[in-house]
């Protein structure tokens, strides 16, 4: 299974780095991350659960760069939806940058 998440990172090494990251975690069989589009591509092993993959993949890339962020589509974005905001958040709600 392959899922895409919207990222923000400052800087194309940066995402090189996360990339590597995300590829060593267990559970992903692939990453990409796209600097210039700030997204990241994940394909999972089989029989892996993304919901459980993910919290690894942002542990992992935090690790490398600590000011990087994934937006993980679902019921949190609907959270903030309710709330009139829009939001490019990390898997917790404690990190929230909220744009204008």
């Amino acid at each position: 299974m392959k899922k895409n998440y919207k990222i923000e990172v400052d800087c194309a090494n940066c995402a090189n780095l996360m990339e590597q990251a995300a590829r060593k975690t267990p559970g992903v069989k692939d990453a990409v991350v796209n600097f210039m589009a700030l997204k990241m591509s994940v394909e999972f092993e089989e029989g892996a659960d993304p919901a459980s993959v993910m919290p690894a993949v942002q542990k992992a890339c935090k690790k490398v760069e600590t000011d990087c962020e994934i937006c993980l589509w679902g019921k949190d974005v609907a959270w903030f939806k309710k709330r009139g905001m829009t939001a490019v958040f990390a898997f917790s709600r404690r990190s929230v940058r909220t744009r204008v």
